[in-house]
């Protein structure tokens, strides 16, 4: 098995595979929408209201790798938050419902993708945003364009608008890398991206950031061992992975990941 399919090998385990699609280049959701010589001014921003909670559980959802029940809880959500001050709440909710199209059925997921970029980029919140972005990058990898995927996840992180955000993007802009590390022929043709990646998930598990991510990173950052032919690396990454998926309920696709890792490097023969 190689790298590169051992990289897929939890999206395949989620969905129909990694395959290329048709691209979309994301707008800026940051940039004005629209444009003229002579327009009315601006109407002053409604104030949104908090954050639901609801959207946290969505977050956990999504990283416990939930998919099914984030699609099926995030979409109700965008539609019935549709007060002047809810607007952000509606986008966000949006975008995580993208996210878990993406993972769950990457060839149908681009009308809700486009809809989640069409809100942030009309609602100009740099939170909404960054997740709209975020869920861009995603898609655009699933269907096999990493390089542009890479663009979207750089312009997640340059956003730094919420940090669990920013971390969920460094996390997809490293598999973007290790991705761009290999060929058609499915064989390492650039070792500056994969040490790019190593580095990038280096960085994941360094922070203080969320358990999950930490624990994709440790994952990732095992395959990279695999490359590297460091069995004894790959062996204790993918222990600690399994050990924090468990720990933190992940699904269980994900806990297949390094579980296949260890058994394909003999990790476990005495």
């Amino acid at each position: 098995m190689t790298l590169r399919e051992q990289v897929c090998l939890s999206v395949l385990l989620a969905a129909a595979g990694c395959k290329k699609d048709e691209a979309t280049v994301a707008p800026d959701p940051t940039a004005a929408v629209g444009s003229s010589d002579e327009v009315a001014a601006p109407a002053p921003p409604v104030e949104q209201e908090p954050d639901p909670p609801e959207l946290a559980s969505l977050r956990e959802q999504y990283l416990r790798g939930e998919y099914r029940l984030v699609e099926q809880q995030a979409a109700p959500l965008a539609r019935d938050w549709n007060q002047p001050t809810q607007v952000r709440a509606s986008s966000l909710a949006g975008s995580w419902h993208a996210l878990a199209a993406v993972e769950s059925m990457p060839d149908a997921a681009k009308p809700a993708v486009d809809e989640a970029l069409r809100k942030a980029t009309e609602l100009g919140d740099p939170a909404a945003s960054q997740l709209a972005l975020i869920a861009h990058g995603v898609y655009l990898m699933r269907i096999g364009e990493p390089a542009q995927a890479q663009a979207d996840l750089d312009r997640a992180v340059e956003l730094a608008a919420l940090a669990q955000h920013t971390e969920l993007a460094s996390l997809f802009r490293a598999e973007s890398m290790l991705n761009q590390a290999y060929g058609p022929d499915e064989r390492l043709n650039d070792p500056k991206q994969l040490a790019a990646a190593r580095q990038a998930y280096h960085g994941i598990v360094g922070g203080a950031g969320q358990p999950m991510l930490k624990a994709r990173a440790l994952e990732g950052l095992a395959a990279i061992s695999k490359e590297l032919g460091d069995k004894a690396e790959l062996c204790r990454l993918t222990q600690e992975a399994s050990a924090a998926y468990e720990a933190n309920a992940a699904a269980e696709f994900l806990r297949q990941g390094p579980e296949l890792l260890a058994t394909d490097a003999g990790c476990n023969e005495k």
